[in-house]
């Protein structure tokens, strides 16, 4: 059960890592670990959707911390959505016959537009991160168990 939920977590902080390393990867590795961070977005909003309902129907609304999160998963989810399609318009080796009949300016607009997307995930998702603390560290916990031994007196 941990593990199930710990995984796409990891492989999630793992691509989002390797998106930020841009410089230090390959470009096949940088699309390809943003196609694989949108597929892991998508699948850590169905694993918390519940989590999401609630907040929506306002149960949980109230307390602070989880209006930050959900607010900060709105902005994370809209920076992904737009960093991913501004990647695709820019691409030279996605659509390359699209990117072939962008104006200079055309495209210095959307790479303006995937940089600034991009940072303010980076932004976002640290924050992001830091109110999971607690969470995330749970994970890597190893429980105890106590197991009673027990004796027959003679």
């Amino acid at each position: 059960m941990k593990y199930r939920i710990m995984l796409p977590h990891l492989f999630l902080i793992i691509t989002f890592v390797l998106l930020i390393l841009k410089e230090l990867t390959p470009m096949s590795v940088h699309i390809m670990s943003a196609f694989s961070f949108g597929i892991l977005a998508i699948i850590h909003v169905i694993m918390h959707r519940k989590w999401i309902n609630a907040f929506l129907k306002n149960r949980i609304a109230k307390n602070s911390k989880n209006r930050l999160l959900f607010i900060s998963s709105i902005i994370l989810l809209c920076c992904t959505i737009i960093s991913i399609i501004s990647g695709v318009i820019i691409s030279k080796r996605i659509l390359p016959a699209m990117t072939a009949t962008l104006s200079v300016q055309a495209r210095n607009i959307w790479v303006l537009v995937h940089i600034v997307s991009a940072n303010i995930m980076i932004s976002v998702a640290i924050v992001h991160l830091i109110i999971n603390v607690k969470r995330i560290t749970k994970w890597f916990k190893v429980e105890k168990t106590i197991t009673k031994s027990t004796s027959i007196n003679s």
